[in-house]
């Protein structure tokens, strides 16, 4: 099976019978990346592959289809679960690979693949500044260059979508019945 698009991701998510919050937590991290992506410096956008952020987004917690107790508790179990539920579906391995983004250590993760993760923190307001870090490592050795501008422009790219999505992030705890 090949997944073109995060639509496609999405879709699958709903041909598996994810739940609803599953869904909608899908669609934020989207949704969030897509700001993300729009705002990052223009000296690092082609480094970037968005297409396949966009599908890690929209499959990186397929697993808890799986195993549902980690939709509401913490747990690592559906990272492997999700890999291998796509594999077993004929999914790429790298877009596979995106389910284990909390697992592998950072420095063996992409860009694209610290960008999901990055993201998976920032739709509900919280950073993840190791993976922060990390991705304007990566940038900066890509590059060719260190520029402590592009961590200043990065930093306040992050602290913004924060910002704007903590204001949200209620809400959806809201509409999903999790009490604050």
């Amino acid at each position: 099976m090949k997944i073109h698009n995060e639509k496609e991701g999405l879709q699958l998510l709903k041909d598996l019978k994810a739940s609803k919050s599953l869904i909608n937590h899908h669609e934020l991290v989207v949704e969030t990346v897509e700001r993300t992506l729009d705002r990052l410096p223009s000296s690092i956008k082609h480094l970037i592959d968005r297409n396949l952020v966009l599908i890690g987004c929209s499959l990186h917690d397929i697993g808890k289809v799986r195993k549902s107790s980690e939709e509401s508790n913490s747990g690592k179990d559906h990272e492997l679960a999700g890999r291998n539920l796509l594999l077993s579906l004929g999914v790429s391995p790298k877009i596979a690979r995106y389910c284990m983004i909390h697992s592998l250590p950072e420095e063996k993760l992409y860009l694209e693949e610290l960008l999901v993760g990055i993201a998976d923190n920032l739709w509900k307001g919280s950073r993840d500044l190791s993976k922060e870090l990390c991705f304007y490592q990566k940038s900066t050795a890509l590059l060719n260059r260190k520029d402590e501008l592009l961590f200043k422009k990065l930093d306040d790219v992050f602290e913004q979508i924060s910002d704007e999505n903590f204001r949200s992030y209620k809400e959806y705890l809201k509409v999903n019945r999790v009490s604050v």
